[in-house]
């Protein structure tokens, strides 16, 4: 079952950011800004990583890395899901 939300959360880091290091901080602000409660942004920040969305550089940075989402085209969440039939 693939986690949309992550991939979806994901997907506008990258636009936003690209494929660079970024502060954990900026990544927690940005989390604050779609009302994620502060005791789990660590937790979805980790789950990111276990995803191979993120990659932890050191203890203030994390490199997002690209990702075969694509917002735009989402047949294959919908296959996954069952709400698209082959």
């Amino acid at each position: 079952m693939p986690c949309t939300f992550y991939y979806y959360l994901h997907n506008i880091l990258y636009e936003k950011y690209g494929e660079r290091e970024v502060n954990i901080t900026t990544i927690k602000d940005f989390l604050f800004q779609w009302r994620i409660p502060t005791p789990m942004r660590p937790v979805i920040i980790k789950e990111l990583e276990i995803f191979g969305l993120v990659e932890r550089v050191n203890r203030r940075l994390i490199k997002i890395k690209k990702s075969y989402f694509d917002k735009d085209d989402i047949s294959k969440l919908y296959s996954a899901v069952g709400l698209l039939k082959n």
